[in-house]
C-alpha cells in the first residue's frame, strides 16, 4: 500500500507504465487496486513495519493513515 502511495506521490507512476512493455504491471495494479478499494485484510501493513514505513515515506502517511482509518472504521 506504501510503495503504491509513494510512486504516485513522488510522480514513478508514468515511468513504470512506460516499462511495463509485456503489460504485467498494469494488469497487477488492476487487480490491486480492486481489492484495495474493498479493503481487503492482506494489504493491511504489518504493525511492525508501519512505523518505519511512515519513516521512510513522511509525505505517504496521510494517505496510508486516512486507508487505515477507513480499514478500522469497516470492521474489518
Amino acid at each position: 500500500m506504501t510503495f503504491g502511495h509513494a510512486l504516485k506521490l513522488y510522480d514513478r507512476s508514468k515511468l513504470i507504465a512506460e516499462q511495463d512493455t509485456k503489460g504485467k504491471w498494469k494488469t497487477r495494479i488492476a487487480a490491486i487496486s480492486k481489492r484495495m478499494r474493498a479493503y481487503d485484510p492482506e494489504f493491511i501493513p504489518d504493525d511492525a513495519l508501519l512505523p518505519l514505513m511512515r519513516f521512510l515515506f513522511p509525505e505517504v502517511e496521510k494517505n496510508t493513515s486516512a486507508y487505515l482509518d477507513k480499514f478500522l472504521q469497516r470492521g474489518t
